[in-house]
């Protein structure tokens, strides 16, 4: 009769559990490699979308601060430097109209998410995007018609 050691090998039921067991870390794993991209991926579309509120924002401001005239009716009208500058923020977005000499105009498209100007106080323009609660204030410049 011949008599096996204890220490001689492993048992198919010791390296079935052991396959179990790795699988397990192995799908636990990759279940949280995905969590960790969806995540990324969401978090990197949120930031592009907060660069180009605050691209959006900081033009708005460097026009008001060297805007010799603005008027505020349906859109935002300035006066720089002999150019017209027409903000309009509407249900398509936010766009910025350059009226160049010769009678040309470039039209920027700043955000194309829903958008509103409005007179927040006497002297102070607020632009508000309602669908993310987002909005910034901006002084008028000295000289505005109402």
């Amino acid at each position: 009769m011949i008599v096996r050691a204890r220490t001689a090998g492993v048992t198919l039921i010791e390296m079935l559990v052991s396959l179990t067991i790795s699988a397990m870390i192995g799908l636990a794993g990759f279940a949280l490699l995905e969590s960790v991209t969806r995540t990324e991926a969401g978090v990197a579309g949120r930031l592009d979308h907060l660069t180009l509120q605050d691209r959006a924002f900081r033009l708005l401001n460097l026009d008001m601060e060297i805007a010799t005239l603005a008027r505020l009716g349906e859109a935002l009208e300035l006066r720089i430097s002999g150019q017209t500058i027409i903000w309009e923020a509407t249900d398509q977005g936010v766009f910025r109209s350059v009226n160049i000499a010769k009678g040309g105009v470039i039209k920027q498209s700043l955000l194309d998410h829903p958008a509103r100007l409005s007179r927040h106080a006497s002297g102070i323009l607020a632009l508000r995007l309602p669908e993310t609660g987002v909005w910034r204030l901006v002084s008028l410049p000295p000289t505005h018609s109402e």
